[in-house]
């Protein structure tokens, strides 16, 4: 649909309307991520049924040393679940259109359900807050996005 047809399309909805569709989008929010959170459980499973079967291509797990003694090049899977975005990223998504202090950044990341098993995330927010290119410094100690 071209620029002007949608522009001419919006004319036409209330701004109630576009509110009650924002807020049906946002409530389905968290049923979303309960279900990709399943599937990437399922997911992890599967592939170690695979994996058991020597059905994957890639191994997973410890490397395997080869007749020569040497092992191989493979990197050792964590237990970890693949994230939904690095820290910048969602520290761009949380501050848009808004300006937060570094702990307010803390608690909107965690609550966006931005995960750390870091000992320190406050550092990390402030160290991620330094890239000029995605955050502005608005005064002393507040940020928004760039």
């Amino acid at each position: 649909m071209a620029r002007q047809d949608l522009n001419l399309a919006i004319r036409n909805v209330s701004i109630a309307d576009l509110q009650a569709e924002i807020a049906r989008r946002q409530s389905n929010q968290g049923a979303l991520i309960k279900e990709r959170d399943q599937l990437l459980r399922r997911l992890a499973e599967i592939e170690g049924e695979l994996n058991g079967l020597g059905a994957l291509k890639r191994p997973v797990g410890r490397p395997r040393k080869a007749s020569n003694g040497a092992t191989s090049a493979t990197p050792k899977r964590r237990g970890r679940q693949p994230r939904e975005g690095s820290l910048p990223s969602v520290l761009a998504g949380v501050l848009a259109g808004k300006t937060m202090s570094i702990d307010e950044a803390v608690v909107a990341v965690r609550e966006a359900g931005y995960q750390s098993s870091a000992a320190n995330l406050k550092s990390m927010v402030n160290q991620a807050l330094s890239n000029r290119k995605l955050f502005k410094r608005v005064s002393r100690g507040m940020y928004t996005a760039a």
